[in-house]
């Protein structure tokens, strides 16, 4: 039982690789125990979203408490029952998705309103630090990218990050991972690295990006590291 509730959780954390989430939706389709499970799992933790409560916890309770058919069903009500299963889950699921905070929304829109400008009064540095972040601000992010690179060479970390900032508004999502990776490696009195490193996985998406991102937010939320009042503020 245990063992199944974690596996359940794994899918439902975005834990499982695709191979893995397309066993787990086939399971739910064709073994009625474990589609129960889920679905019990789903209305537990989520409640449905208060969406039809009383109507959904009916029709769960019926098809939970509903007697087991003897093992030799006809064919066709065994397919009604199956369809009837995945209805539920389908259900579950979907009301799952769309009611999780969305990840990409936070990335897109923390991007728009904080790395856009870069304020000239977030450093006390001058000179080189300071015609970088101009630059940056008047759109030269290429040019103001290569002096950030120059001086995070000095073990400038504020220039490191700048460096992943403007690498990230280029596109340049690897070498922004790369900066802000580095990044989370000094140690800082308040250190953004792994929150800018989250940021720069979603706004990259490949492969398994999405599901580093959450593992990352997950840490960030676990120790309270910078970024994790506007994971809690945002309800993520």
């Amino acid at each position: 039982m245990k063992h199944e509730l974690a596996y359940i959780e794994s899918f439902f954390n975005n834990e499982l690789n695709t191979q893995e989430r397309l066993e787990f939706e086939q399971r739910c389709a064709t073994d009625k125990a474990f589609a129960e499970e889920v679905a019990l799992y789903v209305k537990t933790k989520y409640g449905f979203m208060q969406i039809h409560r009383n109507q959904r916890k009916a029709e769960f309770e019926k098809l939970r408490r509903k007697p087991k058919q003897h093992f030799l069903v006809q064919r066709k009500q065994a397919t009604y029952w199956l369809s009837a299963v995945a209805a539920v889950f389908i259900f579950a699921l979907s009301l799952w998705y769309f009611s999780k905070p969305d990840l990409q929304e936070l990335a897109d829109t923390y991007i728009r309103e904080n790395f856009m400008i870069l304020s000239s009064t977030m450093s006390t540095e001058k000179d080189d630090l300071q015609r970088a972040i101009g630059l940056f601000n008047e759109g030269e992010i290429e040019k103001a990218s290569v002096i950030f690179d120059s001086l995070a060479q000095h073990n400038n970390t504020d220039a490191l990050k700048y460096a992943g900032i403007a690498y990230l508004r280029l596109q340049n999502y690897n070498t922004a991972i790369e900066r802000f990776t580095t990044l989370e490696q000094q140690t800082l009195q308040s250190n953004p690295g792994v929150f800018y490193h989250a940021l720069a996985l979603l706004q990259r998406k490949q492969g398994n990006d999405l599901n580093e991102a959450q593992k990352l937010v997950e840490k960030i939320k676990a120790e309270k590291l910078e970024g994790w009042q506007e994971l809690e503020k945002r309800h993520l």
